[in-house]
């Protein structure tokens, strides 16, 4: 039923991916005291008439990062095989673009490290080779830790109904979300859809002490070998570290949303799944409300929402913190919008960490139409430095992404994924002059 992140295709399919319409504000500020000549609004044209400033607040290098992904191809990156987190895989990007910036602006590599879905050991290994790459050849890594949207190696976790598969145990339900608050409404199966839709394995209980004792026994592996590399780096190198993202578009159900009489689909062809996507989905989160008492009745809130994510990310970063991670080197990445036609949604303010104030970066997805929500969606960080750090990989232009650049303090534009820029000299050379750029 769950499905191994084999492949994730170039283009997610979510709230970015539909036209949206502009905001009052954005309209206003495009319309100006002269109204200018602009019969196509365009993503170049909203953040032109935006407000910029190339200030951050902390004085940290921007970074230009390529996010690696697990595809079948040449130089690609398998946690199952921390062997190919190799030199040939670090080549080929700094090859193709030539340049690894300069001390304002530099070339970074990033990747999403799934800790739940593979052996800890190898997820470990991999991490050294990286950070051991990453000061060989003086190029900044960004560390992604994932334990949310695939979980393989803990069915336990959510395998409350099959008696013949691994993890089982009738209590497992209070580890799974549920579409309404009684116990017989828990989920036995969700679907995502990066690109194409996908059956994976129920949406957790964020909230559920065996999980969250999970995140801490996989993160308490990792996170010391993090921190003791950063420290052992003399401090003109302290750069090399990019950032640690936690969340991964963080939500209580939109990568593992549910449809009306999921859980009799279980058994039956994948073929035959309904194909409404996330707006024909029941919004999830009631089992982590009752956990933390934050609702009990009616239909799950935005508010409630929010709460659950805030909750968990707190959590992700309060272990960061404990066990060594800097502040100004915490990423948080959750999700911005995501309504059903059911209710719930959720407003990406679990991004703004009450660590904010120490330097906490916050973080979010830019895809399709959400450039124009950009202000919107930015104004959340109340003018610390933040992150795109999800950046669609097609129609990039030199223009546009400078423009993210000198938005109000970005210090990240991690573009998702190398595989769909690799080939593409035109864009390799954008890339050159971004780098190039102020040096």
């Amino acid at each position: 039923m769950t499905s191994s992140p084999v492949m994730r295709p170039v283009k997610k399919l979510c709230r970015y991916s539909a036209p949206l319409l502009l905001s009052a504000a954005l309209i206003a500020s495009v319309s100006c005291e002269t109204p200018p000549r602009i019969t196509h609004v365009t993503e170049e044209t909203v953040l032109e008439a935006l407000e910029t400033t190339s200030d951050r607040i902390n004085n940290h290098p921007q970074y230009l990062s390529f996010h690696k992904i697990d595809q079948p191809g040449k130089n690609q990156w398998y946690i199952s095989d921390p062997s190919s987190v190799n030199q040939a895989s670090f080549d080929e990007i700094t090859g193709a673009v030539g340049t690894t910036g300069h001390s304002g602006r530099r070339l970074a590599i990033a990747y999403t490290f799934e800790y739940a879905n593979f052996k800890i050991e190898d997820v470990a290994q991999s991490i050294k080779n990286m950070l051991e790459l990453s000061q060989k050849n003086d190029v900044p890594v960004i560390l992604h830790l994932d334990g949310v949207n695939y979980r393989n190696q803990y069915p336990e976790l959510w395998n409350f109904w099959d008696e013949d598969a691994p993890g089982y145990d009738p209590l497992n339900y209070r580890h799974v979300e549920r579409y309404g608050w009684g116990e017989e409404t828990a989920v036995k199966i969700g679907w995502r859809n990066w690109g194409s839709q996908i059956r994976v394995a129920p949406a957790p209980n964020l909230a559920s002490p065996a999980f969250l004792q999970m995140q801490r026994d996989c993160l308490s592996e990792l996170l010391p070998i993090i921190a003791q590399w950063y420290d052992a780096l003399p401090d003109d190198k302290k750069y090399l570290l990019g950032g640690v993202v936690f969340g991964w578009e963080l939500s209580a159900y939109v990568q593992s949303y549910y449809y009306p009489g999921g859980n009799e689909l279980l058994d039956k062809p994948a073929a035959n799944d309904p194909a409404g996507g996330l707006e024909a989905s029941l919004p999830l989160g009631y089992a982590a409300a009752l956990e933390l008492g934050l609702q009990s009745e009616g239909v799950i809130t935005a508010e409630t929402g929010d709460r659950i994510c805030s909750f968990y990310m707190e959590y992700l970063i309060d272990l960061a913190l404990e066990y060594g991670i800097m502040p100004d080197r915490i990423i948080t990445h959750s999700f911005w919008g995501g309504e059903t036609s059911y209710g719930g949604g959720q407003t990406g303010v679990a991004s703004i960490s009450e660590h904010i104030g120490e330097s906490v970066v916050p973080g979010w997805s830019f895809y399709g139409s959400s450039i124009y929500e950009m202000e919107e969606v930015v104004g959340l960080a109340g003018g610390a430095d933040w992150a795109a750090i999800e950046f669609k990989p097609w129609d990039l232009t030199y223009r546009l992404l400078s423009q993210v650049f000198d938005y109000k303090g970005c210090r990240y534009i991690n573009i998702f994924n190398w595989n769909a820029l690799r080939d593409n000299t035109h864009y390799h050379k954008i890339f050159a002059d971004l780098l190039k750029t102020d040096e």
